[in-house]
């Protein structure tokens, strides 16, 4: 009939595809991210990415309209991991300089979780064009300004040095760019441990005379 509700069991198969859909592109991304960072973006194929998952070339067509949307959602996927943290954070962590510190703690953990994607999103944002390339310009400008507005946080409670909150982003965040190159989640230091040694680092060298 005209205006029925849809049946538990409708419902329900339309949830089951909806999931096995949004699996089938969680695989494609995760596969595409390893041969990015393995082979490189340019030398990485749709029919490389199709063979690496099992599927067709045409199937992954069904899910992506190129391999530059598969590049474009990686960066989409980072930058939304990194803010939801930071959102939930402010919720938990009134003090700024805690939360200073849980941005480093996150970045690590998204790291360790999610390395080839978190290399993709450092290695390869010059290939982005257009449009494409404007909305992921956006997405990190909200990243650095969500560091920035920390920062801004710390110096206004007297907890920091009178310092400029852009040129002390820039700082940490150039460490958290250059990270990627140089940390390999299981080895003999993990996540945690650098993001807290990496913060002392940065807490040391921006508080305030005086200040705890």
């Amino acid at each position: 009939m005209i205006g029925q509700e849809p049946s538990t069991g409708q419902t329900r198969r339309r949830q089951a595809a909806d999931e096995r859909q949004a699996a089938r592109r969680r695989d494609i991304v995760d596969a595409s991210a390893g041969l990015f960072q393995s082979r490189g973006y340019y030398a990485t194929t749709v029919g490389d990415i199709a063979d690496q998952v099992g599927m067709s070339k045409p199937a992954i067509y069904h899910y992506f309209r190129s391999k530059e949307e598969i590049l474009v959602y990686i960066h989409e996927m980072i930058a939304q991991r990194l803010l939801d943290d930071h959102q939930r954070v402010r919720a938990e962590r009134p003090d700024p300089v805690e939360r200073l510190r849980a941005l480093c703690e996150s970045f690590f953990a998204v790291m360790t979780d999610l390395q080839p994607h978190v290399r993709t999103f450092f290695s390869f944002f010059g290939e982005i064009e257009g449009s494409n390339r404007e909305q992921i310009e956006s997405r990190r400008r909200e990243l650095s300004d969500m560091v920035e507005g920390v920062v801004s946080e710390c110096i206004a409670s007297g907890r920091f040095r009178d310092v400029d909150p852009r040129l002390a982003m820039l700082v940490i965040t150039g460490v958290f760019n250059w990270a990627p190159n140089w940390y390999h989640p299981g080895g003999p230091t993990s996540g945690p441990e650098l993001a807290d040694f990496i913060f002392e680092i940065f807490l040391n060298g921006l508080r305030a005379p005086g200040a705890a």
